[in-house]
């Protein structure tokens, strides 16, 4: 199952990816949601082969995601790959200028099936495709004003 959205910061491509990439930041605020979240990996910097383990409760159930970061092209792209309870999953974050103060940030997430539970899920889930993708779009969005809150009030990690 795939997800995509295309949003637009007004804040230049470069600040957009440094904000974007705050990795720390972004640990933090999953612990502040009640997530554990490790580091696998021996890298001082996160970059190419950062990996994470994060555990969480979703609808009253405990879920565990391992993901490994394998691009990191600043300022353009970031790729993550990773499993979440019998799925398969491929995220991207794209970036363009679209002017030196306007920046078009386009995500997709592709969920695979691993297991035959993970089958069973991608199933349920075509079921709620729009009410999935309208979540996915909202999430993106909250995402970008973030970024785009954070760059003008001059919060840094």
């Amino acid at each position: 199952m795939k997800f995509s959205s295309r949003d637009d910061i007004n804040i230049p491509l470069s600040d957009v990816f440094t904000d974007g990439t705050d990795f720390a930041t972004l640990e933090r605020l999953a612990v502040r949601r009640g997530a554990t979240v490790t580091r696998l990996d021996d890298l001082e910097v996160p970059g190419e082969g950062s990996q994470w383990r994060v555990e969480f409760v979703l609808r009253g159930k405990k879920r565990i995601m391992e993901a490994e970061l394998t691009t990191y092209r600043a300022p353009n792209e970031i790729a993550f790959q990773g499993t979440i309870g019998g799925l398969g999953m491929q995220f991207g974050l794209d970036l363009v200028a679209l002017s030196p103060t306007r920046t078009r940030m386009s995500t997709g997430l592709e969920l695979t099936p691993e297991s035959f539970a993970g089958r069973l899920l991608i199933q349920s889930m075509r079921l709620a495709r729009a009410k999935l993708k309208n979540g996915y779009k909202q999430r993106t969005e909250k995402f970008a004003k973030m970024i785009e809150e954070r760059h003008r009030s001059g919060i840094v990690a």
